[in-house]
């Protein structure tokens, strides 16, 4: 469904955010109750449509669901024994993943060892998705996986969904780095989940960036403080973004905290390889505000954005030089020039911006059309639900 966003300003009297929960942990969580005969209690879970797509899996399992209040049970079967009835290889189980490739690629691992047989589908985003790097380790255990599509690249055929799953003959072997850590608990039923998830730093890396582009002070609370996740705090701090991190409690393990961003003036930065995979779902939000910045800036071994819902190097590339800034990449490599102050923004009056069905770019477009003060029509703003259903609320909020 389109939508016509009409600009907003970031309040100077705004109070602090409440961060959605982390959609990777709701993932996890979810799926992972399955491994437990015992019932595990998830609260605040992400309910946006990806997560929900895992949800539904977990149901269609055989696993017994259930929502109270903010919170969702789950009891699941223990390690063996997926699945409702009795399945064959001419009549598995098919399982939906909708446009969720953590669903489908966390589910061929723990169906592989199961003794049935599971097909997993997906819509058109998805059926594009790699396999490779899940389908490759799994053969390698003796996992008899089959993914039925394929996308022809420069680098060859990949293998994309639908995947089938047969029981794998003679069970899956480990991996030899995988032996010294699982060998001594294969077999044990596992502890029921008991956790309260945190916030998605995915979806705080937004109004960071926003906070920047716009020069205004924005507090964010119940982030998720994983240093694995904060790549866009670290960079957008190198680049002289004001960003303060106060450890508030723990939460299922993970350092729960506030994060703070005051405004300040930007300068280009180098993004290494080895960062990008702490802020893959960033980059195209932190690249964007990098037009704000003095200099160019440089993200380094970006090929994975080409394989997200959409090919978002080319989208980043083509959004950025629509409104008066310049980026290129070379060869997996992403550029930015800088203008250190904000670019002229879309010469057409009427400012129309196609998704892509990708939430990460839906969003970035709103954020750059509230900084540049410009109206927006977005040909699928339904897209955002995926992992931020709250987000235009947020950013009402945010307003005042």
């Amino acid at each position: 469904m389109s939508l016509r966003v009409t600009p907003k300003r970031i309040s100077r009297n705004a109070g602090p955010l409440d961060c959605p929960p982390d959609k990777s942990v709701t993932h996890r969580s979810f799926l992972f109750s399955l491994l437990s005969s015992r019932k595990s209690v998830i609260q605040r879970p992400l309910l946006g449509e990806d997560c929900l797509a895992s949800l539904a899996a977990v149901a269609k399992l055989g696993g017994q669901v259930e929502r109270k209040g903010t919170g969702v049970e789950i009891s699941g079967f223990g390690i063996r024994n997926f699945g409702t009835a009795p399945t064959t290889k001419s009549n598995p189980l098919k399982i939906d993943c909708q446009n969720s490739g953590t669903t489908i690629r966390l589910l061929s691992g723990l169906l592989a060892g199961q003794t049935g047989y599971f097909h997993m589908f997906g819509d058109g985003s998805l059926s594009q998705r790699p396999m490779a790097r899940v389908s490759q380790p799994l053969l390698q255990m003796g996992a008899a996986i089959y993914p039925r599509g394929e996308k022809k690249g420069a680098k060859g055929i990949t293998p994309t969904p639908p995947i089938d799953l047969e029981p794998a003959q003679g069970g899956l072997r480990p991996l030899d780095y995988a032996v010294a850590s699982l060998s001594g608990s294969l077999g044990r039923d596992l502890s029921p989940l008991n956790l309260s998830v945190g916030g998605d730093p995915s979806s705080a890396a937004f109004w960071a960036c926003a906070a920047v582009m716009q020069g205004q002070r924005v507090c964010i609370e119940n982030v998720l403080l994983n240093p694995t996740r904060m790549g866009f705090a670290t960079v957008l701090s190198r680049m002289g973004a004001a960003i303060t991190t106060t450890r508030m409690h723990s939460g299922g393990g993970e350092d729960v905290g506030t994060v703070e961003i005051n405004p300040a003036s930007l300068r280009a930065t180098e993004v290494l390889p080895h960062e990008i995979p702490t802020m893959i779902d960033e980059v195209p939000m932190v690249a964007i505000a990098a037009l704000w910045a003095r200099g160019t800036t440089v993200f380094r071994g970006v090929q994975e954005l080409r394989v997200k819902e959409s090919d978002r190097l080319e989208a980043i590339i083509s959004f950025i030089g629509s409104i008066g800034g310049k980026a290129w990449a070379v060869e997996n490599d992403l550029f930015i020039e800088g203008l250190g102050a904000a670019p002229a923004g879309p010469k057409a009056s009427d400012w129309f911006y196609e998704t892509l069905g990708d939430h990460r770019l839906a969003m970035a477009a709103v954020i750059t059309a509230d900084a540049l003060q410009k109206e927006i029509l977005l040909d699928d703003a339904e897209c955002i639900k995926v992992s931020y259903p709250g987000f235009f609320e947020h950013r009402e909020a945010l307003s005042k």
